[in-house]
């Protein structure tokens, strides 16, 4: 080991150290004292103030306080301050620079003393309040040289010059500082919400519980939440274009204030957080409101805009939707229109019909209907409060539809909760009479007859689906006439003797396919009655699908094809087995092309 170079390295370490202790500190410490001794008040960022007052020669001007970590001007009257404004001036005052110092014996050489610098008289007085200490700034004449002005802080001696820029940075009227918020609800949101008069009003009230909005007032029935907390939200953001009088007294009937349009208290329990009082439209500005704030008195110009929605009806204010659910929550679904239906969610997320009849139900034909469920809403009020509901044929309904399930902060065992549910009545024109839930009011829904009336419309609509290396032949029965084509492997069609008409058998085995996997695009109606509707048996052709025999038995499916529909689609019609009769369903496009291409034998209608 070389014990001289260690000797050295140790050396260096110690002289280092040496240096950080006694030279480099001292360097910092140093330019700290120097940048607190630039300072007007040093001890400004860690002695924070609890009051600021502002003078101009002996007028003062302004005051403020700060409550709750909030300030709020005192006078000329009490008022929320305008946090950005008060804030800016705090951080002029934490970056006052001493400019330079005059000393008090060359303060006091002066023939006519402070007179001399402005100060007999101060140009403007800051007072900053601590607690129960009061210190003042007292701004002077502007020195010689320009740019400056003399300032005086009471308690220290002599007396110091600052930039101009600190007596244009004090506020020039009462109310510079005066926060131009319309409504100040931050920390204080209100749970309850009343218009007034009573007479054309309303009240809604905000429950924490599943935290929604409803109306209590003139009705009870759900509210709109989206809108109330959008216009409270707006209320929230709105600035007063100007403030028109703080001391009105008899003056109300001028900006029709006696008696107000309307009055709008937010409150938070017992206590408003905020009462205005709304007037007509500004003289020479329609775009413009008087509000007269009734805690405070003044009157003030508000945009319309901001104030005109508070105006509408109850109405506007009731959540229009029939049927408010999570579908998340949905487990049975129960309806009553021709038959009484039931479905279910299995622990395979599948649905099931379970009444009348066992079958599986079409998925995206189920959470359609869930979805049109979920989107109605209401158009007016037929009757506001009712008592008896069978003259609107509510009681019993004509149809009823019912969401049960398990919410989400309902025990395990909650499992056939009613989530939601309606019940429909006459018909007014194409308006239904409607009812939610056991409300007491009667409404009116827009007809469009969407919603499902039967079992047969929920269907899984999957008809039948094999394979084509199943497939024996393919008939076609058409005005009297037959074709008949035999599959003898893959692609490999032939036609059978006797048969009528010609195929493609470059394209005979996908449409094979598509017929073995037929499925409904639109169910369309149910029961023998309703075939003449749709092209049966008038205009039928008749398609069957003979199997290969199995356990020396044959199997054949069969599907009639009935006349084209407004939309291009074609009805078809199968007997259904389960319940039995026959059904009418579109065929998809794509089938249909191949099935009139492959197979019939005349045009179809």
């Amino acid at each position: 080991m070389n014990f001289s170079t260690t000797r050295w390295l140790v050396a260096i370490a110690v002289a280092m150290t040496l240096y950080v202790l006694f030279v480099d500190r001292k360097l910092d410490d140093t330019a700290d004292l120097a940048d607190a001794r630039s300072r007007v008040l040093p001890a400004f960022s860690t002695d924070p103030l609890t009051g600021l007052e502002v003078s101009r020669g002996t007028n003062r001007v302004i005051a403020l306080e700060k409550r709750d970590g909030e300030w709020r001007l005192t006078a000329p009257l009490p008022y929320e301050a305008q946090a950005e404004s008060v804030e800016k001036f705090m951080e002029t005052l934490r970056d006052l620079r001493v400019r330079s110092r005059i000393s008090a014996a060359e303060a006091l050489a002066q023939t006519n003393g402070l007179a001399a610098f402005g100060l007999e008289i101060p140009a403007a007085t800051v007072t900053l309040v601590r607690d129960r200490e009061r210190q003042e700034l007292r701004l002077g004449a502007p020195t010689p040289i320009g740019g400056q002005i003399y300032l005086q802080v009471t308690g220290e001696e002599g007396l110091v010059t600052v930039s101009d820029d600190f007596l244009r940075a004090l506020p020039e009227s009462p109310f510079a500082w005066r926060s131009t918020r319309l409504a100040s609800l931050a920390g204080a949101e209100p749970n309850r919400i009343e218009v007034l008069p009573a007479t054309n009003g309303f009240e809604v009230v905000f429950s924490p519980t599943n935290r929604t909005w409803s109306l209590t007032k003139p009705l009870a029935t759900p509210a709109d939440g989206a809108r109330i907390d959008y216009l409270l939200r707006q209320l929230e953001m709105t600035q007063v274009a100007g403030f028109v009088n703080d001391h009105p007294a008899g003056d109300l009937a001028a900006y029709a204030l006696d008696p107000p349009r309307r009055e709008l208290i937010l409150a938070r329990g017992p206590d408003a957080v905020a009462h205005l009082q709304i007037g007509g439209a500004a003289t020479n500005n329609a775009d413009a409101l008087y509000v007269r704030n009734a805690r405070l008195g003044q009157v003030m110009l508000v945009a319309r805009t901001a104030i005109e929605p508070w105006l509408a009806s109850f109405r506007d204010f009731c959540d229009r939707r029939l049927m408010v659910f999570s579908l998340e929550e949905v487990r049975r679904i129960e309806f009553s229109a021709d038959e009484p239906v039931t479905l279910e969610l299995g622990t395979n997320q599948a649905w099931q019909i379970t009444s009348p009849y066992l079958a599986p139900a079409d998925p995206i034909l189920t959470l359609e209907f869930l979805a049109g469920l979920a989107g109605l809403e209401f158009v007016d009020f037929h009757r506001e409060v009712a008592n008896d509901f069978a003259v609107d044929g509510l009681e019993p309904p004509l149809q009823s539809y019912r969401l049960l399930g398990a919410p989400t902060n309902a025990p395990p065992t909650a499992t056939n909760q009613v989530l939601a549910e309606l019940s429909l009545g006459l018909a007014q024109g194409n308006l239904r009479l409607a009812r939610r839930g056991h409300e007491n009011s009667v409404v009116t829904l827009l007809d469009q007859g969407n919603l499902p009336r039967g079992a047969w419309q929920l269907r899984d609509r999957h008809i039948w689906d094999f394979s084509t290396n199943q497939i024996e032949s393919i008939s076609v029965l058409q005005q009297g006439a037959t074709k008949r084509l035999l599959r003898e492997g893959p692609m490999n069609w032939k036609p059978d003797a006797g048969s009528t008409g010609g195929f493609n058998p470059l394209t005979i085995e996908e449409t094979a396919y598509r017929l073995s996997k037929l499925h409904a695009e639109r169910w369309v109606a149910w029961g023998e009655d309703r075939l003449p509707l749709y092209g049966f048996p008038q205009a039928a052709c008749r398609i069957d699908v003979t199997l290969k025999p199995q356990e020396g038995k044959s199997t054949v499916h069969s599907v009639w094809l009935g006349r084209q529909g407004p939309g291009g689609a074609r009805y078809a019609a199968i007997k259904a087995e389960i319940p039995a009769g026959w059904v009418v369903f579109e065929l998809p496009l794509a089938t249909q092309a191949y099935i009139e291409g492959d197979l019939v034998m005349a045009p179809l209608p």
